[in-house]
């Protein structure tokens, strides 16, 4: 049990503040919506070997395996499970990447390690080519790890 002043003292820290207001804002707003993926690994190349999107109110928009288009880490195997040949049928990012743009289109984004998943977002959009120039630009990703 926390002792009741050291729960007073956390309660006022004006990170703690400024984190509840961000989600309180998330949850009135209800334009929100969670990106959750799985990658190859740290290094690069990397690729997603697993996205999902889910919408305000808990509902799926886009849950989906992927076949990645690099090798899986053997540290990121073991987070996840999957493999070369549990994902050899799974569809290729750009066979998804028209339903994420459906799910992600006019929303505020928010992904735990933002800064590292849209890393690896931009990566396999750039290597779409023309395809992923049509999308235009997203809003910017909230992470959620930071607030």
């Amino acid at each position: 049990m926390i002792p009741h002043q050291h729960l007073n003292d956390h309660l006022s820290n004006p990170d703690r503040v400024a984190a509840v207001e961000w989600a309180r804002n998330l949850m009135v707003s209800r334009d929100f919506v969670i990106f959750d993926s799985e990658t190859t690994g740290l290094s690069s190349p990397v690729d997603f070997v697993e996205i999902a999107v889910v919408g305000p109110r808990g509902e799926t928009l886009v849950d989906s395996l992927l076949k990645p288009s690099c090798r899986i880490e053997p540290g990121a195997r073991a987070v996840h499970g999957h493999s070369a040949k549990s994902l050899s049928g799974a569809p290729r990012f750009f066979e998804i990447y028209p339903d994420l743009l459906e799910a992600l289109y006019g929303c505020r984004v928010v992904v735990f390690n933002a800064s590292y998943d849209q890393r690896v977002w931009d990566t396999a959009v750039r290597n779409l080519g023309a395809r992923g120039a049509l999308a235009g630009e997203l809003p910017s990703w909230e992470c959620a790890m930071r607030q």
